[in-house]
Protein backbone atom coordinates (compact mmCIF):
# COMPACT_ATOMS: atom_id res chain seq x y z
CA UNK A 1 0.00 0.00 0.00
CA UNK A 2 1.47 3.52 -0.89
CA UNK A 3 0.95 6.22 1.35
CA UNK A 4 1.50 9.78 -0.04
CA UNK A 5 1.32 11.86 3.52
CA UNK A 6 0.89 10.38 7.04
CA UNK A 7 0.09 13.14 9.83
CA UNK A 8 -0.02 12.05 13.41
CA UNK A 9 0.38 13.16 17.03
CA UNK A 10 1.16 9.40 18.40
CA UNK A 11 1.47 8.58 22.18
CA UNK A 12 4.13 10.08 23.97
CA UNK A 13 5.39 7.35 26.08
CA UNK A 14 4.48 4.18 28.16
CA UNK A 15 3.08 3.90 32.03
CA UNK A 16 5.93 2.22 33.62
CA UNK A 17 4.79 3.20 37.16
CA UNK A 18 7.22 6.75 36.28
CA UNK A 19 5.97 9.92 35.57
CA UNK A 20 7.60 12.51 33.58
CA UNK A 21 11.16 11.71 31.89
CA UNK A 22 11.26 8.40 34.09
CA UNK A 23 8.83 7.18 32.13
CA UNK A 24 9.54 5.48 28.42
CA UNK A 25 8.85 7.50 25.51
CA UNK A 26 7.08 5.59 22.34
CA UNK A 27 6.24 8.04 20.37
CA UNK A 28 9.55 7.77 18.32
CA UNK A 29 8.69 4.27 17.28
CA UNK A 30 5.61 5.66 15.72
CA UNK A 31 7.92 8.09 13.62
CA UNK A 32 9.81 5.26 12.57
CA UNK A 33 7.19 2.99 11.56
CA UNK A 34 5.89 6.04 9.45
CA UNK A 35 9.03 6.59 8.05
CA UNK A 36 9.58 2.98 6.89
CA UNK A 37 6.58 3.10 4.89
CA UNK A 38 8.62 5.44 2.78
CA UNK A 39 5.20 7.98 2.13
CA UNK A 40 6.18 11.22 0.61
CA UNK A 41 5.28 13.72 3.22
CA UNK A 42 5.64 12.94 6.86
CA UNK A 43 4.38 15.45 9.80
CA UNK A 44 3.91 14.24 13.36
CA UNK A 45 3.89 16.58 16.20
CA UNK A 46 6.23 14.74 19.23
CA UNK A 47 7.99 16.05 22.63
CA UNK A 48 11.09 17.94 21.62
CA UNK A 49 13.07 15.70 24.12
CA UNK A 50 14.28 13.61 21.79
CA UNK A 51 16.62 16.93 21.57
CA UNK A 52 19.09 15.36 24.05
CA UNK A 53 18.64 12.02 23.62
CA UNK A 54 18.34 9.90 26.95
CA UNK A 55 15.88 6.98 27.73
CA UNK A 56 15.81 4.83 24.43
CA UNK A 57 16.09 7.87 22.25
CA UNK A 58 19.83 8.08 21.57
CA UNK A 59 19.21 6.01 18.49
CA UNK A 60 16.34 7.79 17.29
CA UNK A 61 17.84 11.43 18.01
CA UNK A 62 21.31 10.33 15.91
CA UNK A 63 18.84 9.28 12.97
CA UNK A 64 16.99 12.49 12.53
CA UNK A 65 19.82 14.43 13.33
CA UNK A 66 21.24 13.15 10.10
CA UNK A 67 18.33 12.76 8.16
CA UNK A 68 18.60 15.61 5.21
CA UNK A 69 15.31 14.93 4.48
CA UNK A 70 13.66 17.01 7.32
CA UNK A 71 11.95 20.49 4.98
CA UNK A 72 10.67 22.45 8.25
CA UNK A 73 10.52 21.84 12.44
CA UNK A 74 9.06 24.31 14.39
CA UNK A 75 9.98 23.70 18.07
CA UNK A 76 8.04 25.18 21.15
CA UNK A 77 9.61 25.68 24.40
CA UNK A 78 6.46 26.02 26.26
CA UNK A 79 4.11 22.99 25.21
CA UNK A 80 0.86 25.46 26.25
CA UNK A 81 2.23 27.89 23.59
CA UNK A 82 1.13 24.90 21.28
CA UNK A 83 -1.26 22.99 22.73
CA UNK A 84 -4.64 24.64 24.25
CA UNK A 85 -6.16 23.76 27.87
CA UNK A 86 -2.54 24.41 29.69
CA UNK A 87 -0.79 21.15 28.75
CA UNK A 88 2.56 20.92 30.71
CA UNK A 89 5.24 18.64 28.58
CA UNK A 90 8.31 18.74 29.91
CA UNK A 91 11.16 20.18 27.28
CA UNK A 92 8.43 21.30 25.24
CA UNK A 93 7.06 20.07 21.87
CA UNK A 94 7.93 20.55 18.17
CA UNK A 95 6.02 19.27 15.17
CA UNK A 96 8.15 18.43 11.66
CA UNK A 97 8.09 18.12 8.13
CA UNK A 98 9.81 15.47 6.35
CA UNK A 99 10.13 15.14 2.96
CA UNK A 100 11.21 11.49 1.18
CA UNK A 101 13.73 12.04 -1.44
CA UNK A 102 14.44 15.67 -0.32
CA UNK A 103 17.78 17.33 0.71
CA UNK A 104 19.50 19.94 2.33
CA UNK A 105 19.23 22.71 5.59
CA UNK A 106 16.19 22.65 7.42
CA UNK A 107 13.74 25.46 8.51
CA UNK A 108 13.96 25.74 12.02
CA UNK A 109 11.78 28.15 13.69
CA UNK A 110 11.35 28.43 17.66
CA UNK A 111 9.09 29.65 19.22
CA UNK A 112 10.01 31.40 22.90
CA UNK A 113 8.43 32.89 25.32
CA UNK A 114 6.35 35.60 25.17
CA UNK A 115 5.21 35.02 21.84
CA UNK A 116 9.28 35.55 20.26
CA UNK A 117 9.83 33.73 17.44
CA UNK A 118 13.26 33.01 15.87
CA UNK A 119 13.66 31.49 12.51
CA UNK A 120 16.71 30.25 10.48
CA UNK A 121 17.73 27.79 7.57
CA UNK A 122 20.39 24.78 8.76
CA UNK A 123 21.02 21.74 9.04
CA UNK A 124 19.91 19.99 12.03
CA UNK A 125 23.18 18.90 13.50
CA UNK A 126 25.86 21.16 14.20
CA UNK A 127 28.59 20.63 12.01
CA UNK A 128 28.72 16.76 12.48
CA UNK A 129 29.42 17.16 16.61
CA UNK A 130 26.26 15.45 17.45
CA UNK A 131 24.45 18.24 18.57
CA UNK A 132 21.55 19.83 18.01
CA UNK A 133 20.87 23.34 18.79
CA UNK A 134 18.02 24.10 20.30
CA UNK A 135 18.43 28.05 20.44
CA UNK A 136 18.67 29.65 16.78
CA UNK A 137 20.73 32.68 18.85
CA UNK A 138 23.26 30.33 20.24
CA UNK A 139 24.45 29.68 16.50
CA UNK A 140 26.39 32.95 16.57
CA UNK A 141 28.54 32.87 19.49
CA UNK A 142 29.47 28.99 19.06
CA UNK A 143 30.67 30.76 15.47
CA UNK A 144 32.41 33.25 18.15
CA UNK A 145 34.20 30.92 20.37
CA UNK A 146 35.34 28.03 17.43
CA UNK A 147 38.79 27.08 17.69
CA UNK A 148 38.87 27.81 21.14
CA UNK A 149 40.45 25.60 23.59
CA UNK A 150 37.62 22.85 25.29
CA UNK A 151 36.63 23.85 28.89
CA UNK A 152 37.55 20.91 29.81
CA UNK A 153 41.59 21.72 29.45
CA UNK A 154 40.74 24.74 31.59
CA UNK A 155 38.66 23.19 34.49
CA UNK A 156 39.97 21.14 37.14
CA UNK A 157 37.22 19.08 39.36
CA UNK A 158 39.55 18.67 42.22
CA UNK A 159 43.21 19.34 43.68
CA UNK A 160 44.27 21.61 41.00
CA UNK A 161 47.34 22.27 42.56
CA UNK A 162 47.90 18.42 43.11
CA UNK A 163 47.34 19.34 47.11
CA UNK A 164 45.21 17.59 49.36
CA UNK A 165 42.27 18.34 51.76
CA UNK A 166 44.94 17.43 54.43
CA UNK A 167 47.86 19.21 52.78
CA UNK A 168 47.68 22.41 55.18
CA UNK A 169 50.17 25.27 54.90
CA UNK A 170 52.27 27.20 57.29
CA UNK A 171 51.42 30.60 58.80
CA UNK A 172 54.34 32.35 57.76
CA UNK A 173 55.14 33.56 54.43
CA UNK A 174 59.02 33.22 53.21
CA UNK A 175 60.43 34.53 49.98
CA UNK A 176 58.85 32.79 47.19
CA UNK A 177 55.94 31.51 48.89
CA UNK A 178 52.47 31.52 47.32
CA UNK A 179 49.05 32.12 49.49
CA UNK A 180 45.96 30.00 49.64
CA UNK A 181 43.01 29.63 51.14
CA UNK A 182 42.30 26.61 53.26
CA UNK A 183 40.12 25.34 55.81
CA UNK A 184 40.55 28.20 59.08
CA UNK A 185 42.39 30.96 56.63
CA UNK A 186 44.87 31.94 54.90
CA UNK A 187 48.04 29.47 54.61
CA UNK A 188 51.05 29.44 52.75
CA UNK A 189 52.69 26.85 50.81
CA UNK A 190 56.70 26.81 48.83
CA UNK A 191 55.76 27.09 45.23
CA UNK A 192 57.94 23.69 44.58
CA UNK A 193 55.15 22.26 46.40
CA UNK A 194 53.01 23.13 43.83
CA UNK A 195 53.24 19.78 41.88
CA UNK A 196 50.51 20.42 39.73
CA UNK A 197 49.35 23.41 36.91
CA UNK A 198 52.22 25.11 38.08
CA UNK A 199 51.64 27.91 34.98
CA UNK A 200 48.23 28.80 36.59
CA UNK A 201 49.66 30.19 39.66
CA UNK A 202 50.24 33.73 38.10
CA UNK A 203 46.73 33.60 36.02
CA UNK A 204 43.30 34.41 37.11
CA UNK A 205 41.13 31.51 38.79
CA UNK A 206 37.70 31.06 39.78
CA UNK A 207 36.74 28.42 42.67
CA UNK A 208 33.63 26.38 42.79
CA UNK A 209 33.32 24.48 45.89
CA UNK A 210 30.21 22.59 47.29
CA UNK A 211 31.28 22.73 50.85
CA UNK A 212 33.42 24.87 51.04
CA UNK A 213 34.23 25.33 54.63
CA UNK A 214 34.70 21.76 55.40
CA UNK A 215 37.85 21.67 52.66
CA UNK A 216 41.41 23.32 52.01
CA UNK A 217 40.75 25.55 49.26
CA UNK A 218 43.29 25.11 46.63
CA UNK A 219 43.14 29.07 45.50
CA UNK A 220 46.22 30.22 45.18
CA UNK A 221 47.03 34.51 45.58
CA UNK A 222 49.73 35.89 43.79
Amino acid sequence: MKFDVIIGNPPYQLDDGGAGASATPIYQKFVAQAMALEPDFLSMIIPSRWFVGGKGLDEFRSRMLADKQMRVLHDFLNASDCFCGGVEIKSGVCYFLWQKGSSGPCRIVTHGQNGEISETQRYMEYENSGVFVRRNEALSILEKIKGESSFAQLVSSRKPFGLATTDLGHEQKADGDVQIYQRGGVAYFKRSQIVKNEDWVNKYKILIQKHMEQATISLIRF
